[in-house]
């Protein structure tokens, strides 16, 4: 695989970025606004708990908060959190290259066999 460009990696870049603070912006409940701050990495975090960790067991997805060593929230089907994600891309009228990225950000999930809860 060859490295990215510098060009490609500004790109991405200002993508993530763009993508951050327009979700950032919308209100949500509590679970799923825990959920996108860990998954889109913005900052600074808007709950009590933050979630630290997320992982997919059977494709059911959970959520570790960042002062808990199990993965106690359950946040729900893999293919649910998608739809609620592209429900988030339409209300943000995203076109095709923010909806790709915030819905690829569901790959980032750790499978459960690979997360490690602090014990």
């Amino acid at each position: 695989m060859q490295p990215l460009s510098i060009d490609a990696v500004a790109a991405e870049f200002v993508l993530a970025s763009r993508v951050r603070c327009e979700v950032a912006s919308v209100v949500a409940p509590p679970q799923l606004s825990a959920a996108l701050d860990l998954l889109l990495e913005i900052e600074p975090r808007r709950t009590e708990p933050q979630f630290a960790e997320l992982t997919m067991n059977d494709d059911l997805v959970f959520a570790r908060a960042e002062t808990r060593c199990d993965f106690e929230y359950f946040i729900g089907h893999r293919t649910v959190l998608a739809s609620k994600l592209r429900d988030l891309a339409e209300f943000l009228e995203f076109g095709p290259v923010e909806r790709t990225f915030l819905l690829g950000r569901l790959d980032t999930i750790t499978p459960a066999e690979r997360a490690r809860p602090l014990r």
